[in-house]
């Protein structure tokens, strides 16, 4: 958590969920004020001040502006970014100053300013495939990526194919969101009210991993032609003390071999007393159900098991699961990971989420 040390355009304290990386920073907040007040009216731009940030400052971001009337919110995105080591900036903009309340979304990125060696790669499409419910439009332009400590999701939405229901649930049918996500998220419904500029900007929780979608306006309906989006940085709720002392984690994006025998996201995690492994991966091999990977920067007291793991098949053929033997072992003055599939069939595709087994140490010879 970032708890601000104050601001200059009338709001309350302000608690930010963080991560504060080498090259970027990620926050979460809600904050709602009255526009009426003193300060806010003597203010230029709209200043935040926080305990020390890792970087002293950013290239500008992007927050959600929303003024609350009596047709319901309406906004634009405001600009955003870090002034210096303890105050962050967001634009501020006049045309909803008549609205009894107006309200700042931060589900926003800063960007470390001045560094040109920083990239983001987006993760394989199957980890987006959205499920809607009877109500909504269909998704499309799906963008997400997945980090052990934030999530960033886009999608837009077609036309409504009814009138809207008072609730819509927004689910992941392949591989749920990380159920350790609970932020409040701006949800760009489309709708607009003629008398004020900007469009409806609906507050909708993402929590667990479903982000429902409710008490939206009821104009958005069939044959309107409007489209809706989301788009937002999240910081995961995640406890980064270990559950057990010792506890051991292996992590990377993927292992290939030859482009044909690619391992996806593989995760590895050793407790000890009584020992246990946990492995996280997708993998599909061609022509072969046992590959061996030269891997590294694995924590030296995970070398030297190995292990029998139950992963779903991939296939699609048929339902059923494969018995998958994973091994790490030192080898050659090298770390190797072989995975090998109890399998008949000459192709291998599996996935194991969060799959646990006792852990088999080989005797020393």
């Amino acid at each position: 958590m970032l708890i601000s040390t104050g601001n200059n355009f009338g709001a309350q304290q302000i608690v930010f969920k963080d991560y504060q990386g080498q090259h970027e920073i990620v926050l979460n907040a809600v904050v709602t004020f009255d526009p009426s007040n003193a300060d806010y009216q003597a203010a230029d731009q709209l200043e935040i001040y926080v305990p020390d940030l890792v970087f002293t400052r950013s290239a500008i971001a992007g927050a959600f502006l929303a003024g609350t009337g009596s047709n319901g919110p309406l906004g634009t995105v405001v600009k955003t970014w870090i002034k210096n080591k303890n105050t962050i900036v967001v634009e501020k903009l006049t045309a909803w100053d008549s609205c009894s309340s107006l309200t700042i979304y931060f589900c926003t990125m800063y960007g470390l300013r001045g560094f040109r060696n920083f990239s983001i790669d987006l993760l394989e499409s199957s980890g987006i495939a959205l499920k809607q419910s009877d109500f909504m439009g269909t998704p499309s332009d799906y963008m997400y990526y997945e980090t052990p400590d934030w999530v960033f999701i886009a999608f837009s939405l077609g036309e409504f194919y009814y009138s809207v229901e008072p609730q819509n649930n927004f689910i992941s049918n392949c591989r749920d969101f990380p159920e350790d996500i609970d932020a409040v998220v701006p949800f760009i419904s489309g709708w607009y009210d003629p008398a004020l500029p900007g469009a409806n900007i609906h507050p909708v929780p993402f929590k667990g991993n479903q982000l429902r979608i409710h008490d939206l306006p009821q104009h958005m309906s069939a044959s309107s032609a409007w489209r809706s989006y989301l788009y937002a940085f999240i910081v995961r709720d995640r406890d980064k003390t270990p559950d057990v002392p010792g506890r051991l984690l292996w992590r990377i994006d993927y292992l290939d071999l030859n482009g044909r025998h690619r391992v996806s996201r593989p995760a590895l995690e050793m407790t000890p007393a009584p020992a246990m492994m946990v492995a996280d991966m997708e993998a599909s091999f061609l022509n072969s159900v046992e590959q061996t990977y030269n891997v590294e920067n694995v924590p030296e007291g995970m070398v030297g098991w190995y292990g029998y793991f139950m992963g779903t098949a991939t296939d699609g053929r048929f339902l059923c699961v494969h018995l998958i033997r994973l091994e790490l072992k030192n080898e050659g003055g090298g770390n190797k990971l072989t995975i090998t599939g109890a399998s008949a069939s000459a192709y291998l595709s599996f996935c194991m989420y969060d799959t646990s087994v006792a852990m088999q140490i080989p005797e020393e010879s």
